[in-house]
């Protein structure tokens, strides 16, 4: 039968088979979108399986940032600024370090002019284990934190093992990615808690940025209050303080004062 691989296409060449067409430099400067262009054999079920752990990463963003603009959480949105900070690293250093991805089937992938260390998608993956990991010890609810964790934690090893199975990367380079995308998310993760801690959070979310935006740090503690002054009751406004309408507002309810 006719070619089964990601390369296929029959015997004659040339630009026959959208795999090929779809690799960098092939037919005119054809290319296919590397933000999901994971290739894999069609008569391998476990790499397909692979290739859809291996786009992980974009799902991840679609839901942090749906979630940062629905619940304007300021945490999720530093989660969004650590992750775009990861993943400029990881290109930054890819281009410092100059090293080739694996040559077996560079040419069915579109990979052989591009670098290979660390693994983006490695570290990326590994990135989101790290966070969660740290912000699951000893915390409230610590228990289904520590669950997703471990979650993030198996999906950032299959990430990887797929980026060396679908020959994207060497075991060297997945395992760099994967050191430091781990580090760097519990690092992040640390930092973040410390600014809470410190009421920076708060701070955004009081400024005229984080009144813009709506922002809020649901996770920080409530704001301090001077234990010299006594609380606040509410401001008067023309009818009286709140309380007093709420008591006009029962007695309204009730029916009102008996007549004699």
């Amino acid at each position: 039968g006719g070619g089964g691989g990601a390369g296929g296409g029959g015997g004659g060449g040339g630009c026959r088979g959208a795999a090929r067409m779809a690799a960098a430099g092939a037919c005119g400067g054809w290319a296919a979108p590397g933000l999901t262009d994971v290739r894999f054999r069609r008569d391998d079920p476990a790499g397909e399986a692979l290739a859809y752990a291996a786009n992980a990463p974009v799902w991840a963003v679609a839901h942090l940032c749906a979630a940062a603009y629905a619940r304007r959480e300021v945490r999720a949105g530093l989660l969004l600024a650590g992750l775009a900070g990861n993943h400029a690293l990881s290109y930054a250093l890819k281009r410092a370090v100059a090293a080739p991805r694996p040559r077996a089937h560079c040419e069915a992938l579109g990979t052989c002019a591009s670098f290979g260390m660390p693994s983006t998608h490695a570290q990326f993956a590994a990135f989101l284990a790290g966070h969660a990991l740290l912000r699951a010890r000893g915390r409230p609810g610590s228990a289904l934190r520590l669950l997703e964790a471990l979650a993030l934690a198996a999906l950032a090893a299959a990430v990887a093992l797929s980026r060396v199975y679908l020959g994207y990367h060497t075991p060297g380079q997945v395992a760099a990615g994967g050191a430091l995308g781990l580090a760097l998310g519990a690092l992040w993760a640390a930092a973040v808690e410390r600014a809470g801690a410190a009421g920076w959070l708060r701070r955004l979310e009081r400024s005229a940025l984080g009144e813009a935006l709506l922002l809020k740090d649901s996770e920080g503690a409530p704001p301090r209050t001077d234990a010299r002054r006594p609380p606040r009751t509410g401001a008067s406004g023309p009818l009286g303080t709140p309380e007093l309408l709420a008591e006009r507002h029962a007695v309204l309810l009730r029916g009102g004062p008996k007549a004699a």
